[in-house]
């Protein structure tokens, strides 16, 4: 059975980790990029990483976000080095940042990125963005 997930925030990704235990590798996730951001010379996608980081059992429960058991180390160095404090990246979250920046500096797709990362992890369902192209979530006032 093949099933597709659109998901967004903690309740797509706990969503998206309840399906893969029914579909397993037939569940492709596509999950909300209009969050994404530059942040510590990094490309930062909360949403798919959160989604993969729920699929693949790493993700810290008790927060809802985030790498269980993961330090801040580099972190807390950027900051003391004057990097702003406002996005805290944890040291593993900053590790897959890295070579997401890595494959986009090489032209690499964000869609072929995501599913890679995933996969890398040990996701068994597909995570993909909503799309290549740069989306932002703009507020009107």
């Amino acid at each position: 059975m093949n099933v597709v997930a659109l998901a967004g925030g903690t309740g797509g990704a706990k969503l998206a980790a309840g399906l893969q235990e029914i579909v397993g590798a037939g569940l492709t996730v596509i999950a909300n990029g209009a969050d994404d951001v530059e942040a510590l010379g990094v490309h930062v996608s909360p949403d798919p990483d959160l989604c993969t980081y729920w699929l693949c059992g790493e993700i810290d429960e008790e927060r809802g976000w985030g790498i269980r058991g993961d330090g801040f180390t580099v972190f807390e160095r950027l900051v003391e080095l004057g990097a702003p404090e406002w996005f805290g990246l944890s040291d593993r979250d900053l590790a897959t940042c890295l070579e997401r920046r890595r494959r986009l500096d090489r032209g690499d797709r964000p869609t072929t990125i995501a599913a890679d990362l995933a996969r890398s992890l040990g996701a068994r369902a597909t995570v993909l963005p909503m799309c290549d192209e740069p989306v932002r979530t703009r507020v009107r006032t």
